[in-house]
């Protein structure tokens, strides 16, 4: 490529650091099809003719199919993603394909590459994020009158509704949809054409080229074009805060579902045990969230710290800005595949939540009384004080605000009245908080509703379609991912499987009694004889639906962790097969939760469900009645 300069040959060692093969041939299929784009225009302004386009078209769609199927491997002598897909091409359809590169630079190839790669994946993300969003407002609906603990300083401080509790995490959460929006539009502009930094002397028409690829215009500046990495900071940046509140909310889980706290309840198929320790249930999988969100901020500080000492415009450290931006990403949406089932199993014990606000003596009601005195005529200061006393003087004598006589009341507030005694209560405290955004039921209820409209507004925000620009360009459908330059292979037990391969689940639960001790048992085939992944998993006191239901749910599960996109979901229970299928609607109260579970995992996979008499489910069935005799 550029030995026409040098003496020597590039040394292998060179060759093995300047590669980026191991992050950018993800881009493979975007780079393709940023060429195609760029060749069409050469075409159009008469730098190759028509036999030359359909040839480069041609050959690089055949280039795309080798990759996709794994025939074409990269080599490192090449370095990255583009010069070997341009070295592959020249190969199979000789002088046109030395024409491609034609009034181009690697430096704009690579920002359009990674602009429409980001596209596809922060459009990925956001359809996540509003699965997430409307799994939030569907639990602060269900728990709209709970009354738990609020805390500050984690130290308890109000009652407040839990409800109320899972519309803060959707506001915060919110706030990262329209951040993620803010990242997606800064890629919307086209870089190709830029050049390596001024331009080109060519007729170049950058404003066809973008049109072709869904950008809403050129860049403006052809050096800010190759030099600026706004567009992947502007997305660490939602990422960063994303995760950060993702740790938040992980944090309260892990405190709330402590034996010292223990009113929040972590769905079993979320958590694990202790090698050791046989009592252990530890809350692992928000521990794992919480511990990633380092990861998520390092690739962001990464790449400030790699922009900050660059001078204009393109420097081949910019080379590294893709590996904690795919690893980001990656993390993310693996991070978005486990928060949505785990949000939704989450259970509140309403009895220990009270009984934990009980323990304080009734202090959580003390702004209340203050409050209340307030609407008597008595100054707030002097009623912080008043009421600062009489919590002092129960806490020295062991007595509770609603244990105290009138008499008692009154030597401490004078003003005290009887109706005070209707005020100090967990439910007249939360149901008094009727001011905008507060904690009483009935707002809560509003704020669902308004964050239903918020969330309709925003689901369109952030929109590209990946199907119309890929189809544009290439007519056969493709597979949706391929692996990375050598990653291992996909029928690892232990690694992700390839989106590309079709699988079989089987699922089967079963109950001793109708409820009884239960199992679930879930396997995944590949077609080959031996399973990709098979599970027995004892249940516990449930009845035969809801462990058929659990043993789905695993099985979805297993589908998020290992990539699967699509499978055929086969078991006997026609009950569950039919509910799934949208033909029985599901009334049972013990299987509402769990069908609304199953369905948000299946949200976005390609599933097709069938009912198979039971002998045909054997090995499933098998492994529910090993998970019930353990």
């Amino acid at each position: 490529m550029w030995k026409g300069r040098f003496d020597k040959d590039t040394a292998k060692i060179m060759l093995e650091f300047s590669q980026s093969l191991d992050c950018d041939w993800e881009l493979a299929e975007w780079d393709i099809i940023g060429s195609i784009a760029h060749a069409e225009m050469l075409n159009k302004i008469g730098v190759i003719d028509d036999d030359e386009l359909i040839a480069i078209k041609s050959g690089l769609i055949s280039v795309r199919d080798e990759i996709l199927t794994g025939k074409y491997i990269p080599s490192i002598e090449l370095e990255d993603v583009h010069m070997n897909i341009e070295s592959r091409l020249t190969e199979k359809i000789g002088a046109a394909g030395a024409k491609l590169h034609t009034g181009r630079s690697r430096n704009d190839q690579i920002a359009t590459t990674l602009r429409l790669y980001m596209r596809e994946q922060l459009s990925e993300i956001k359809n996540k994020m509003v699965s997430m969003l409307e799994c939030l407002l569907e639990r602060a609906e269900s728990h709209y009158s709970v009354i738990v603990p609020g805390y500050t300083h984690l130290q308890q401080a109000q009652p407040i509704t839990m409800g109320h509790y899972w519309l803060a995490h959707f506001e915060a959460f919110s706030r990262d949809l329209l951040r993620l929006t803010a990242a997606f539009n800064s890629t919307n502009e086209c870089p190709l054409g830029a050049g390596a930094l001024a331009g080109s002397t060519l007729p170049l028409d950058r404003e066809s080229v973008s049109k072709m690829l869904g950008f809403t215009a050129p860049t403006s500046n052809s050096l800010d074009t190759v030099a600026s990495r706004d567009y992947i900071a502007d997305y660490h940046h939602f990422a960063a805060l994303f995760s950060v509140h993702v740790s938040r909310l992980a944090e309260d889980f892990v405190i709330y579902t402590s034996q010292e706290f223990g009113w929040l309840i972590l769905d079993g198929a979320f958590c694990t045990g202790s090698s050791m320790m046989p009592q252990k249930k530890n809350p692992d999988a928000a521990e794992l969230l919480r511990g990633k969100t380092g990861q998520i901020i390092g690739h962001a500080l990464d790449l400030l710290i790699t922009l900050k000492g660059l001078p204009m415009t393109y420097d081949r450290d910019l080379q590294e800005d893709k590996r904690g931006l795919l690893a980001s990403m990656n993390t993310i949406k693996l991070m978005l595949s486990i928060l949505i089932p785990l949000l939704s199993s989450v259970e509140v014990d309403e009895k220990l939540a009270g009984s934990s606000l009980e323990k304080g003596n009734g202090f959580v009601l003390a702004t209340d009384i203050a409050e209340y005195l307030v609407l008597k005529g008595v100054p707030f200061r002097d009623a912080h004080w008043k009421v600062g006393k009489l919590v002092r003087f129960c806490a020295d004598n062991n007595k509770t605000l609603s244990g105290l006589t009138i008499d008692e009341w009154r030597e401490y507030i004078p003003e005290t009245e009887e109706d005070i005694f209707d005020k100090i209560s967990l439910e007249a405290s939360v149901k008094s908080r009727k001011t905008i955004g507060g904690t009483c039921p009935e707002s809560v209820l509003s704020q669902v509703l308004l964050g239903r409209s918020k969330l309709e507004e925003m689901k369109n925000i952030v929109s590209f379609d990946v199907n119309r620009v890929k189809n544009k360009f290439i007519e056969t459908e493709a597979p949706q991912n391929f692996s990375r330059a050598g990653a291992e292979d996909a029928s690892d037990l232990s690694a992700p499987c390839s989106a590309d391969k079709f699988f079989t689940g089987y699922f089967d639960g079963a109950s001793r009694g109708n409820p009884g001790p239960a199992g679930a048992g879930a396997w995944i085939s590949d077609g080959n004889k031996e399973p990709v992944w098979e599970s027995a998993d004892v249940l516990g006191e449930k009845t035969n639906n809801e462990a058929e239901y659990i043993a789905l749910i695993n099985l979805l599960n297993e589908f998020h962790k290992r990539g699967i996109k699509r499978a055929t979901v086969r078991g006997d229970s026609k009950l569950v097969i039919e509910q799934m299928r949208g033909r029985w609607k599901v009334n049972e109260p013990r299987l509402i939760k769990l069908f609304k579970q199953a369905k948000l995992l299946a949200e976005g996979m390609n599933l097709t469900y069938e009912w198979i008499p039971r002998e045909k489910n054997s090995h499933a069935d098998y492994l529910s009645g090993k998970a019930i005799k353990k």
